[in-house]
């Protein structure tokens, strides 16, 4: 196989989960530094100690603190949101989903924490109940994400569609969202023209409309447009300053146009408004890997990969930074856990398969590759390398 395997950039479009883990304003800081000691320790000196060691990855400790901050005051919504997500972290799912409904059930038209209920249940393969959230959740641009990711997951797009067409059909004529909320439906089909007309009219009905303006960039990212992506992306930020994937998009735009020093001013933007989004680490090391830098860019992918451990992508950029510097236990392990979170990732199933013909395990190779082309047969390379293992296996 004569291409090697080159780390991922990962825009909002592939936002799973690591949109779910925005924090409070008071703890988006990366930077931690010890509370002061308090004798007796209250709930809300607990609080803001997990606040910090969550912004820091550290989720053992920021778990332990808002448990305690939750013990001490049942009524603090703030900590039992934190113990939540930072349950989600440690992957103790039935923990995160019961933290997430004391605080839903004291304020149950909290879209954030629907959305964020919604991740739990993907994790779980809840399929129906995460849909449920993240329905819950909309119109966040988040919750319409994860739930257009799901619906793909799922092969149910068209359903999907369906219903968003006839949500736009019932709707005023001057309603942005409906048209916001299919255009990302058909983004997700590779239907960019009538996605990028959408996305149009909806911006049109409401010029501020930042998800429209971001998911407008999304689109011409994903077709090459980058000057007409990042132009989408500043007019979402002018709208709203503080859209952190607007910031990264931005980013993910220059490293795609061959700039990713400049790449990293924006992505540190984006972690400047929140320290705790894991997919921004992902970036910034895709963007140290595009300088030779492969060392930070591991650094970087372990520490998305504490802030939120389900996305694939970041799997896939470690595993092959490892396989390239020959480490090939630490890139199977990487492969191995990512395939685990999302079973039917066709690029994770391609990355397998190359490690295993590189090992001349043909046959493990193939049955790799085979997957990789039914989770994803609009990639070639799947093919090709499927048509290389089989000949060298003497198939």
């Amino acid at each position: 196989m004569n291409d090697r395997l080159t780390p991922f950039v990962a825009g909002a479009a592939l936002l799973l989960i690591a949109g779910l883990m925005a924090p409070p304003a008071e703890a988006r800081s990366s930077t931690a530094s010890p509370a002061p000691s308090a004798s007796p320790q209250t709930s809300a000196s607990l609080l803001a100690q997990a606040q910090l060691d969550a912004a820091s990855g550290r989720n053992q400790q920021a778990r332990d603190e808002a448990a305690q901050s939750v013990s001490l005051d049942p009524t603090n919504m703030a900590a039992e949101r934190l113990l939540g997500d930072v349950e989600y972290r440690l992957e103790h799912y039935s923990a995160a989903e019961a933290a997430y409904k004391i605080v839903l059930a004291n304020a149950q038209s909290d879209r954030d924490v629907h959305n964020r209920l919604g991740g739990v249940y993907v994790a779980e393969n809840r399929i129906d109940d995460a849909i449920n959230q993240f329905k819950l959740s909309l119109p966040s641009q988040e919750g319409m994400l994860n739930l257009v990711e799901v619906y793909k997951e799922e092969g149910r797009l068209k359903e999907l569609e369906a219903q968003d067409e006839l949500d736009m059909d019932r709707s005023p004529s001057d309603d942005p969202i409906s048209r916001f909320e299919l255009a990302t439906v058909l983004d997700a089909e590779k239907r960019y023209p009538e996605a990028i007309s959408l996305y149009n009219q909806a911006i049109q009905l409401n010029p501020r409309f930042w998800e429209a303006h971001n998911g407008l960039g999304i689109v011409y990212g994903e077709v090459g447009r980058f000057t007409d992506a990042i132009t989408q992306y500043k007019m979402a930020i002018n709208a709203q300053g503080n859209c952190f994937q607007c910031w990264m998009n931005w980013g993910v735009e220059l490293i795609n146009s061959g700039d990713p020093k400049s790449a990293m001013d924006k992505i540190q933007k984006s972690l400047t408004i929140n320290g705790q989004f894991g997919m921004a680490y992902m970036n910034l090391g895709v963007a140290y890997d595009a300088l030779g830098d492969s060392q930070k860019a591991i650094e970087l992918y372990d520490q998305a990969i504490s802030f939120d451990p389900h996305v694939p992508q970041v799997y896939y950029n470690l595993g092959s930074d490892y396989f390239e510097h020959g480490f090939m236990n630490l890139a199977y392990a990487a492969y191995i856990k990512g395939i685990a979170i999302n079973p039917h990732d066709a690029t994770l199933h391609l990355a397998l398969g190359y490690y295993y013909q590189n090992r001349h395990e043909y046959d493990q190779a193939i049955e790799q590759y085979k997957l990789a082309m039914t989770y994803d047969p609009s990639d070639p390379r799947a093919k090709d390398y499927l048509t290389q293992a089989e000949a060298l296996a003497g198939h």
